[in-house]
């Protein structure tokens, strides 16, 4: 199972520097929006650091669909769903890994990123670690709630905007748990806590995300 693990992850590294163009285009953007939205807020004396903590999540959830129906779109037309539900192992990993994987090279590269929001903004500097720390935990949900949103739209032609307004309301939660979780950390909660808080929606938002997109994939493969 690891060297099964390693040769899923490899491949998607070698698929995705052939189309390295999708990363890139999705980190530059979060930036370049990033630094043009800088210049109006800090012109507005009374704007504190809340507004730009929640902008950066909106942008990140904006850039981060960009990078969805095509990253997931690849293996279904080119027929890897298929062959990966002919193996013995369970079909639930293969999707997991999906997801893991495009929060590897699209999640991890965003969530460096939000160190420039320091750069940009007046945010604390005790949340030098923590925002970035929300910031991969919760990427690395939205890529697993992407696994399900794509399954449950895999059958239809054009599924690029139905996607991004199906995933729109799931990905409501993760904003506000991570955006909650960086004004408790300031009023004095220990760190430990939400590691553990997030670590429990890791464990159940995958576990549930793969079983669901697997039954949702095999059922549009058998009709």
């Amino acid at each position: 199972m690891i060297r099964l693990f390693f040769s899923i992850l490899q491949r998607e590294f070698l698929i995705s520097l052939r189309s390295g163009a999708d990363s890139l285009t999705v980190f530059f953007f979060f930036l370049s929006f990033m630094a043009l939205s800088s210049f109006f807020l800090q012109s507005l004396s009374w704007i504190g650091f809340e507004l730009p903590l929640v902008l950066g999540w909106v942008l990140c959830l904006s850039t981060y669909f960009l990078s969805i129906e095509r990253y997931y779109s690849r293996d279904l037309d080119d027929g890897t769903y298929e062959f990966y539900f002919s193996l013995s192992t369970p079909f639930s990993f293969f999707l997991f890994m999906k997801g893991f994987s495009h929060w590897i090279f699209h999640g991890i590269p965003l969530s460096l990123a939000s160190f420039f929001l320091f750069l940009f903004y007046s945010i604390p500097t005790q949340l030098v670690f923590f925002l970035p720390f929300t910031f991969f935990m919760g990427t690395f949900l939205l890529s697993q709630i992407s696994t399900l949103g794509f399954c449950l739209t895999s059958k239809l032609k054009y599924r690029g905007a139905l996607l991004s307004f199906l995933l729109l309301p799931l990905s409501f939660p993760i904003i506000i748990l991570c955006i909650m979780s960086v004004f408790s950390f300031l009023n004095g909660t220990p760190f430990l806590s939400f590691f553990q808080i997030y670590l429990g929606a890791l464990l159940f938002v995958s576990i549930l995300t793969s079983f669901f997109s697997s039954y949702i994939l095999l059922s549009s493969f058998q009709t």
